[in-house]
């Protein structure tokens, strides 16, 4: 079964783009044990690089979440998640979000005093891989501004993974988009920008975690989805 961090093999990097590539092959196992491959980056002595500075998006991105913000700020556009600070909100049921996949569900919580600030939260602790997740009506073409508020402690990772489904079927996961935090230990806004594809009818809105150890946590308030203009 795949697990984060369970073999470390040393390599030779080069300051800028590497090509990595990774083989995944299984046998000998039932065909119900999850597997799968997971690839960090550590130190020379072994420690897991934040993975904020490997996600950094370019300038131009950042750029357009900016301006994008300042539209719906601007325009006042309604927000498409209900309760987006999941105020009140004591359990995972109670929500209009799921958890994935179910055995996960343990390790996901809601909290409303962490950090004091007087909102709701999901919670995520010791996750290897788990998401908090809510399917959205679309058309194609359409364009939307997508994100979360997060704190993070850890070197897990917590992010915002947007896919799409079509007539109730999962399409190509290439197509979906990802979007990281750009530090940690903070209150941080994750966000980003996608274009709904041709064949989706529906957006499935994310936050994902994976790679917690068993006492680290995520915290994610203030979910929003926008449809821009």
């Amino acid at each position: 079964a795949d697990c984060p961090d369970k073999r470390q093999v040393g390599v030779r990097l080069q300051a800028g783009a590497n090509h990595i590539a990774v083989m995944v092959a299984q046998g000998g196992i039932s065909s119900f044990v999850r597997w799968g491959f997971w690839l960090r980056l550590a130190d020379g002595d072994g420690r897991i690089l934040n993975p904020a500075a490997l996600h950094m998006p370019p300038a131009g991105e950042q750029q357009a979440v900016r301006e994008a913000l300042a539209v719906v700020n601007a325009q006042q556009l309604t927000n498409l998640v209900p309760n987006p600070t999941l105020s009140g909100v004591s359990t995972v049921e109670a929500s209009s979000f799921g958890v994935w996949p179910p055995p996960m569900r343990e390790r996901v919580s809601m909290d409303k005093s962490f950090a004091g600030i007087g909102k709701g939260a999901v919670k995520f602790t010791g996750v290897v891989g788990a998401s908090f997740n809510r399917f959205f009506k679309v058309k194609a073409g359409e364009k939307y501004l997508a994100g979360f508020t997060a704190y993070i402690h850890g070197s897990g990772v917590c992010y915002l993974h947007v896919g799409w489904r079509g007539k109730g079927v999962f399409l190509d996961n290439t197509l979906g988009n990802d979007f990281f935090p750009q530090g940690v230990e903070s209150w941080q806004q994750i966000a980003g920008i996608i274009t709904v594809p041709p064949e989706a009818d529906e957006l499935t809105f994310s936050v994902s975690v994976s790679g917690q150890g068993v006492n680290e946590s995520c915290y994610a308030t203030d979910l929003f989805l926008y449809k821009l203009p």
